[in-house]
């Protein structure tokens, strides 16, 4: 199976009251993901409207399908897709003149694209999905510059809480694809749920540079973040071993109950470089999120060319475009599943190992399943 990188484009169209006090998709006065150490200002106040959409393909070269009334499979190669929006509403406002508070609540839609190549597509649709309410992120930020006479130099701290609606779907695979039986959840998707169904934090430290005092033909602007996160999320399914009758009919075997709680732990790091002109500021990034407790696929990054441009009034018009630098695949991902189907595990050692409500990715025999579901922070 391989998988290509998240290719993603985002569109941002913002009503604030500076200009260069612009909202990152943290709420908070930044680039895109990267934050500046610099404040919005005392009672200055931001909105923002940000809309993100991912693309990726998922390829499968060697899918075992078992199609209707027969009773041997058909070896396919197909190629899905995975397609997920997601829209924030922010508003960032400057308490003090060093310290500012911001606020994101989010709508997400997350689907599953399916390619229909023959006999598949006896069974599947082209579309399985969901959308609705995603998290909702609270915070503050500090700053402060050592060097007032220039400003050259900005020091600050950063600090969210995200919270998780009443209710979180997973996307469910509604008819047998070669891979899971129907009423199935999806969860070797790269955002399979709604949200996370639980309270994270994060926190981290912010460095920026401002040389328009010191160079006034060449005002970059640098920012610098390094900072960690913590992730929880329930996952509750019935896994099931699938099997086939001499006549091609599935049937589920060997039921238990999976219920774990999902921990990680990451360590956040950014770099931005911004240059500004009259009318528009052309921006560069780089982000990363290494998770701590992963033994595969620890590391998610983008890099995030982009523009931002001043259309007057205060209205800010930002485009950028990011592309994934890292690998994915769901062999990692499903929590177990496919050593269970596959008889790698047993079902006592399957009910055992989530007897405890807790689990961590990489921990004894389950070391190969981990969890991708906010690696887009």
């Amino acid at each position: 199976m391989k998988s290509r990188g998240l290719i993603l484009f985002i569109t941002l169209f913002l009503v604030t009251g500076s200009a260069f006090s612009l909202p990152s998709v943290m709420g908070f006065r930044g680039v895109s993901r990267v934050l500046d150490a610099r404040t919005i200002g005392e009672n200055e106040m931001a909105f923002a409207l940000i809309g993100r959409y991912w693309s990726s393909s998922d390829k499968y070269d060697d899918l075992h399908y078992r199609a209707r009334n027969t009773s041997s499979d058909t070896v396919l190669s197909v190629e899905d897709s995975e397609h997920f929006a997601e829209g924030f509403f922010a508003l960032d406002y400057g308490l003090m003149s060093f310290i500012e508070i911001a606020a994101r609540i989010s709508y997400v839609g997350t689907y599953y694209e399916f390619d229909l190549t023959p006999p598949r597509n006896q069974t599947i649709g082209q579309w399985d999905g969901i959308h609705g309410m995603g998290d909702v992120l609270l915070g503050f930020k500090a700053g402060f510059t050592p060097t007032p006479s220039s400003e050259v130099l900005w020091l600050g701290v950063g600090n969210w809480f995200s919270f998780a609606p009443r209710t979180n779907n997973t996307v469910e695979c509604e008819e047998y694809d070669g891979r899971y039986a129907g009423s199935t959840p999806m969860y070797t998707m790269r955002r399979p749920s709604l949200s996370t169904g639980h309270t994270s934090i994060g926190f981290g430290g912010l460095i920026s540079t401002d040389m328009a005092n010191i160079w006034p033909g060449t005002p970059i602007r640098v920012h610098v973040n390094v900072g960690y996160s913590m992730y929880k999320q329930t996952v509750s399914m019935e896994d099931y071993v699938l099997e086939f009758d001499s006549t091609g009919r599935r049937s589920r075997t060997n039921l238990t109950d999976v219920s774990l709680l999902v921990k990680d732990n990451a360590l956040d790091m950014g770099f931005a470089i911004e240059f500004p002109t009259k009318f528009a500021v052309l921006f560069t990034e780089f982000s990363m999120k290494k998770y701590l407790d992963r033994d595969n696929y620890a590391t998610v990054s983008y890099f995030t060319p982009g523009i931002r441009v001043f259309s007057g009034g205060g209205v800010i018009m930002d485009f950028s475009f990011n592309m994934g630098l890292t690998d994915f695949n769901t062999e990692y991902f499903d929590f177990g599943h496919n050593l269970y189907q596959s008889g790698i595990v047993s079902a006592e050692e399957r009910t055992e190992s989530t007897s405890s409500r807790r689990w961590h990715p990489g921990m004894g025999r389950f070391r190969k399943h981990s969890f991708l579901q906010r690696s887009d922070r």
